[in-house]
């Protein structure tokens, strides 16, 4: 008896460990969300990750897109801004609700990777996603959550 009730508490809490680790994992940025240092994206099959990663020992951090391959080693999808390190670990990517995506810091301008567009920015839903391409996106979507167009993808800013 005792050992039957052991493995239905082995059962059960390894089913909800799975779901809050499979629901904790998004990749998607609605306006208002931030992501940072310790936060990531994960693309919807889990190839790609989006997120800050620690240059070393310098202090400083970069956003970048990344895989690991069979052999657990990095490989860099994409850096976002590459002359422009971030204050580790103060960068904060934001799909703001003006629509812009940036990555602000505690020290510096912001970077932007798109700056909102002055025309019916209130009017139009905006949402950053990361592909099971490694492409990360900021598309203008219909109400069914549709993409409408692409507005900005790392894949034009290598």
């Amino acid at each position: 008896m005792a050992s039957s009730s052991c493995l239905a508490f082995v059962l059960v809490f390894t089913i909800s460990c799975f779901q809050t680790c499979h629901a904790a994992r998004r990749n998607t940025l609605k306006p208002g969300d931030m992501l940072n240092s310790s936060s990531s994206l994960v693309s919807k099959t889990g190839k790609f990750t989006l997120g800050f990663f620690e240059n070393g020992n310098s202090k400083t951090s970069y956003l970048s897109i990344y895989h690991i391959n069979a052999g657990n080693s990095i490989n860099y999808a994409w850096i976002a801004k590459r002359k422009t390190p971030i204050l580790y670990p103060t960068g904060v990517l934001t799909l703001d609700k003006n629509n812009t995506l940036k990555v602000t810091q505690n020290s510096g301008d912001p970077l932007l990777l798109y700056p909102a567009l002055e025309s019916s920015t209130n009017n139009i839903s905006v949402v950053a996603t990361l592909l099971d391409s490694g492409n990360f996106i900021l598309q203008q979507v219909n109400s069914d959550g549709l993409t409408k167009r692409v507005l900005w993808q790392s894949f034009d800013h290598p």
